[in-house]
């Protein structure tokens, strides 16, 4: 139903009307028929169908929080594998009629999909190839000398490094034997060494596929590429000096 037609910054208020390119018309219903009559690339969305519907909770807002409330439980409990767990959810949203095929293909941003689907092969590689224990032990061997304080430093920034590229838990399983040897060889305890590895592979804020939760934002936020370090950096500094500071008072060295 068409409530009101714009044109020129003007509200034409007649019995009869023949719209013309450029005017602005106020639609009202259903959201079917919106999204069944706006399909056509004829009109230009302002308001997509899609965007008003976030700003109200339609009927299918009790389904779609019944299946959140079924995805927090299986995650929770360890039920399914994570990603087992997010497929059978997404597909009840489908099934349930929570949420249409076309709005899933408008709401994929493709940028983001191209971009973990490029990734991946270089992740393996530095994993398979031993360039990410290479980058550790390179930066260990610099600082050694230097007492314990610098390694836990040095062990932090090689983490970091390597988590922009590869996921956490990869960069964890590369980086912590380096810093159990490294504790060895200065006959101190390995906890401290543990924790900056941990906190150095968490510290994935320079690039937006570092971390699943930069990707999800990437494409819907309008972030571009230097976005994230511009402002990670800031957050990577506070974090490493946080953990330089606070480890060695919770896990002394000696």
């Amino acid at each position: 139903m068409v409530l009101a037609v714009q044109r020129g910054g003007v509200e034409l208020v007649r019995p009869r009307l023949t719209l013309r390119s450029g005017d602005h018309l106020l639609l009202q219903g259903s959201w079917s028929a919106l999204e069944r009559y706006l399909s056509s690339a004829q009109p230009l969305v302002i308001d997509s169908p899609d965007q008003v519907r976030t700003q109200a909770l339609g009927r299918g807002a009790k389904r779609v929080f019944a299946i959140l409330a079924l995805l927090v439980v299986l995650l929770v409990f360890n039920i399914a594998p994570a990603s087992i767990a997010c497929l059978l959810c997404a597909c009840l949203t489908v099934i349930t009629g929570a949420v249409r095929l076309p709005q899933i293909y408008r709401g994929l941003d493709w940028n983001t999909v191209l971009l973990i689907g490029a990734m991946i092969a270089p992740a393996r590689t530095m994993e398979k190839s031993g360039a990410a224990a290479t980058i550790g032990d390179h930066i260990i061997n610099l600082l050694g000398d230097f007492g314990p304080t610098a390694v836990l430093v040095g062990l932090f920034l090689a983490a970091t490094l390597i988590t922009q590229f590869i996921s956490n838990t990869s960069t964890a399983l590369v980086t912590m034997p380096i810093a159990f040897a490294a504790a060895n060889d200065m006959s101190v305890s390995a906890l401290p060494m543990v924790m900056s590895v941990a906190m150095g592979a968490s510290a994935s804020f320079l690039t937006p596929f570092a971390n699943g939760v930069s990707l999800m934002v990437y494409g819907p936020g309008g972030y571009k590429f230097g976005d994230f370090w511009r402002l990670g950096l800031v957050v990577l500094i506070w974090t490493l000096i946080v953990t330089v500071i606070v480890t060695p008072l919770y896990w002394p060295f000696y």
